[in-house]
């Protein structure tokens, strides 16, 4: 939910950092006489393997690098390796090149499956599934391609479905520590705490020996998380609530919405409307006064020099918005906040993270929540009907400047429209683009090499913006930690020209003039 405030001048981001370790290894490679060259090739593949199974993940890729150019018969097992470890540090798209060269017309179930993979952490959710798709005819009981059909079908709203899929990979190979990761998230998408916290300790006896002591720490910190609801049911609401649409007023101000709750019956508080959380957010102040106490720490991401941000997890007893009363609402609290910024943190509700349905009626100034949502009031053909993924956050698929396909974060939240750094990379480079300095404050502190670009063609399925200005941000650390690229944000100037419907069960996004 990025903020946008005066211009200044521009800092240029340095946006091909990164590659020169690459380009090195490139020219080392063809620097060395050919003799000796296989005994040279089998020992950067060893070197490579080592230093892969040593977390050392750069390192790694370089010295694959150098064994396929030596080799080119080891270029299938040198370039799996790399892929992989190319992935553990979110170099999704050099990942994804790399994995397509494995695709031939005699590719077999592990680079289908590798390259499913790879597509996925990029953003093109429909390829992985092709990918995966095709992968499983050749064999069905491949376990990383029933893997990758799981986060398909639980991004898709079919969380039970993937629960099945996952759990076939596992009986293939019970030793991959995603595929308990998964497993453990799925059951906690569906409510099943305690079942999920069981599977996450699963997960930790399979992570690997090195490179994982942050990822173990947040593991344990979600167990006891978990296992702190005890037998309380998460996200509880009576059969009356359930089953009704919950019609809830909200207003605008500084382009966003803002909707009344009261918390844990204490404290009547304004809440953003942020389908850019992935859980119920409050403040610290706003934690301390309805008496939300932490419960363990979890890792945040947004736009902002700070990157990820350690923040607190709690359990609202009871939220009451308008209608919709739900009792132990998994919380994020912003503890530690951030100091010296010019904002206070704020307080923000998803309906998304809640399992519901919405619809935002900016005309009316009404927000429509349900489990199963009715058609809008009078609503024809739609200005745009697209396919909603649900991995933590809502993500459609969009295209900037026509052959640029992306995923972008619908974020209720947000007020400008923006694109990545990566994304923008070569546009300027087009012609009738110009930087124009911003100065950007998120969720995670300044972006300060934030800039406007006008001029950029935008495509979301039908609804074309021809010739708009799109905020450039740095969207590395979110992308990180969701495990795939984001393209960009849609926010208040793409979203309140429409009634914006985000139906989970139909996994739709809807927008009607």
């Amino acid at each position: 939910m990025p903020r946008l405030v005066a211009p200044r001048r521009l800092v240029s981001p340095r946006l091909l950092g990164g590659l020169s370790a690459v380009a090195v290894a490139v020219l080392l490679a063809t620097s060395v006489p050919e003799a000796g060259a296989p005994l040279t090739a089998q020992a950067e593949l060893a070197r490579g393997t080592q230093l892969f199974q040593d977390a050392k993940y750069r390192e790694a890729v370089a010295a694959l690098v150098r064994a396929r150019d030596y080799d080119p018969d080891l270029k299938v097992p040198a370039t799996r390796m790399a892929v992989r470890a190319l992935l553990r540090v979110g170099d999704f798209g050099r990942a994804e090149k790399e994995a397509s060269s494995l695709i031939t017309s005699t590719v077999g179930a592990e680079d289908l499956a590798l390259h499913g993979e790879t597509l996925w952490s990029t953003g093109h959710f429909e390829e992985a599934n092709a990918r995966y798709t095709a992968a499983l005819t050749l064999d069905s009981r491949y376990p990383a391609a029933l893997y990758g059909i799981a986060r398909i079908l639980d991004a898709r709203g079919k969380t039970a479905d993937a629960l099945v899929a996952v759990e076939r990979a596992i009986e293939q190979d019970r030793e991959v520590a995603e595929y308990h990761h998964a497993r453990a998230y799925f059951l906690e998408r569906l409510g099943k705490y305690e079942v999920a916290a069981e599977e996450l300790q699963r997960y930790l006896q399979y992570l690997p020996e090195k490179g994982f002591k942050d990822q173990i720490k947040l593991a344990k910190a979600r167990m006891k998380f978990l296992r702190h609801f005890d037998e309380r049911p998460p996200i509880s609401m009576s059969p009356e609530v359930a089953g009704a649409v919950h019609v809830i007023p909200f207003t605008v101000e500084r382009e966003k919405l803002f909707v009344k709750a009261r918390i844990n019956g204490r404290l009547t508080r304004d809440l953003v409307l942020d389908t850019g959380a992935e859980m119920t957010v409050l403040s610290e102040d706003a934690a301390q006064r309805a008496q939300v106490y932490s419960v363990a720490e979890t890792l945040s991401a947004g736009v902002g020099d700070v990157g990820l941000r350690r923040l607190k997890l709690a359990r609202i007893n009871k939220l009451e918005i308008g209608s919709l009363k739900v009792e132990h609402v998994p919380t994020m609290i912003k503890d530690p906040p951030l100091r010296k910024w010019p904002t206070a943190d704020i307080d923000a509700f998803s309906p998304l993270a809640l399992g519901l349905s919405m619809r935002v009626d900016y005309d009316t100034r009404q927000l429509y929540v349900a489990r199963a949502l009715p058609k809008a009031p009078g609503a024809g053909t739609p200005a745009m009907e697209a396919p909603l993924w649900m991995h933590r956050l809502a993500t459609v698929r969009g295209r900037v400047n026509g052959d640029r396909p992306a995923a972008f974060v619908v974020d209720t939240g947000g007020q400008a429209i923006s694109i990545s750094r990566t994304a923008a990379v070569g546009l300027e480079q087009l012609g009738r683009f110009r930087r124009i300095p911003l100065r950007v404050y998120g969720s995670s502190g300044w972006d300060r090499d934030a800039f406007l670009l006008p001029g950029v063609d935008l495509e979301v399925d039908d609804v074309r913006m021809a010739r708009t200005s799109l905020v450039v941000l740095n969207l590395r650390a979110p992308s990180v930690l969701l495990g795939y690229e984001l393209g960009g944000i849609l926010g208040h100037k793409f979203l309140s020209k429409y009634t914006v419907t985000l139906d989970i069960d139909e996994g739709l996004m809807r927008l009607d003039n």
